[in-house]
């Protein structure tokens, strides 16, 4: 697993959309039994979040796996991106952008 994308915001008109998997600072590190997520960088654009997340299992996978998170940021009442940056629309374009990005 190289890349995950994300389409939905955590949170919607007060309604739970996804569940939060990563820690809230970068550097910082979340752990789900023996599976450890460390959030190693992230860059903000106009509609989306490039996470750059390093997963890691006890005892066996002591490198960790790097992951790349494309997480579109859903514009509500017909926002308007202003900087030209769009989000990307394939999960290649995904994985181009969290490469060319992070």
């Amino acid at each position: 697993l190289e890349l995950i994308v994300m389409l939905t915001n955590l949170e919607e008109y007060s309604k739970v959309k996804c569940s939060k998997y990563w820690p809230d600072e970068v550097r910082g590190a979340r752990a789900f039994g023996n599976i450890t997520v460390q959030h190693v960088s992230e860059k903000r654009y106009s509609d989306y979040i490039v996470r750059e997340l390093k997963i890691t299992k006890q005892p066996t996978n002591s490198e960790g796996q790097p992951i790349v998170e494309n997480n579109g940021v859903a514009k509500r009442n017909g926002d308007i991106k202003s900087d030209g940056e769009s989000a990307p629309t394939s999960p290649r374009e995904a994985k181009d952008t969290g490469e060319s990005r992070t």
